[in-house]
């Protein structure tokens, strides 16, 4: 039974030592601010936007964050 208690504290600590090591390096990545006046839809006029069309419906996509690994990212649609 001691064996079986070891065996897991000893898990638990080194995957806490891995996971902790692996994210000692990364920023954190923080949401932009969006005006009021983008978000009645101006952000919609913005060089960046993105519109695409599938069966008919139009959608309009803005990133405003993304971040560098691609995993995380913020913005605004409008489809319909």
């Amino acid at each position: 039974m001691k064996k079986i208690i070891l065996a897991a504290v000893t898990a638990i600590f080194l995957s806490t030592a891995v996971l902790s090591g692996h994210h000692e390096n990364n920023e954190v990545v923080l949401p932009v601010k969006i005006s009021k006046n983008d978000i009645a839809g101006d952000i919609y006029n913005h060089p960046d936007m993105v519109q695409s069309t599938d069966n008919g419906n139009t959608t309009l996509d803005v990133t405003t964050l993304m971040s560098s690994d691609g995993k995380f990212g913020t913005g605004m649609y409008r489809s319909g």
